[in-house]
Parts: structure tokens; C-alpha cells; sequence
């Protein structure tokens, strides 16, 4: 679905979600700026759900695929783990790895991560 009227629609419509919120009101490029999306065709794909508490939407946006993962709590400790996860170089080439944290908004309560196994995921 493209992020048009239509595909916004398509998300859930629930206030105790910020970024659904601001993602619904503004879209996504301008609800999480630091992603840089402005001006790019973007899909959704709602891959999870739990109404009031939590979200994880795929999204493509043109030659790019992430995550968002908006929630009723605050997110910063994911955040956190994220962030130290990618210093022990687990979100490069290891073995092992974690998506690459994008970006995230404490006052939305939103993530948004790489996608892994995307050979054209940005770090």
C-alpha cells in the first residue's frame, strides 16, 4: 500500500500509540525526520499488532526496508540495547547481528530499525 490518504488509513487508528498518531496526522517523513524519507514513495505492512501497547509496521521506501515499532511505553531501553549492540559490531557483518538502529523518538515512543538480511539497508 502506497503512503498516500489511502495506505495511512490502513494503520490502526489508536491514540495510545504516539507515533500511529503522528504517522496518521503528518506521515512518516515528517513524524521521524531523521529518516529521510521526504519526498519518497513509502509502503506499509502492519506485521504486528497488540491494540494500546504495541506496533511493528514494515516499510519500503524506495531502494530502502525497515521497521517501525511504535509503542504505548516508553522505548528508550530497546533503544539502549540496540546502541550498544552495534558498538560490539553486532549490527555490521558478524556472525551474529542485530538491526541497525535507524532512529527513535522518546516523546513518540517509536523505533525504527534495519531490516536484516536487506543487502540495501542503510547503517
Amino acid at each position: 500500500m502506497l503512503a498516500g490518504t489511502s495506505a495511512i488509513a490502513e494503520l490502526p487508528n489508536d491514540p495510545a500509540l504516539p507515533a500511529l498518531v503522528a504517522i496518521r496526522a503528518v506521515g512518516l517523513a515528517a513524524a521521524i525526520p531523521a529518516l529521510e524519507l521526504e519526498g519518497c514513495p513509502v509502503e506499509f505492512a502492519v506485521r504486528g499488532y497488540t491494540a494500546g501497547s504495541r506496533v511493528t509496521i514494515e516499510v519500503r521506501a524506495e531502494q530502502r526496508r525497515f521497521a517501525i515499532k511504535a509503542y504505548a511505553d516508553d522505548p528508550a531501553p530497546e533503544a539502549e540495547l540496540y546502541t550498544v549492540l552495534a558498538a560490539a559490531g553486532l549490527s555490521s557483518d558478524a556472525a551474529v547481528r542485530v538491526p541497525p538502529l535507524l532512529a527513535w523518538n522518546r516523546e513518540l515512543r517509536v523505533l525504527a530499525i534495519g531490516w536484516l538480511g536487506d543487502p540495501r539497508r542503510r547503517n
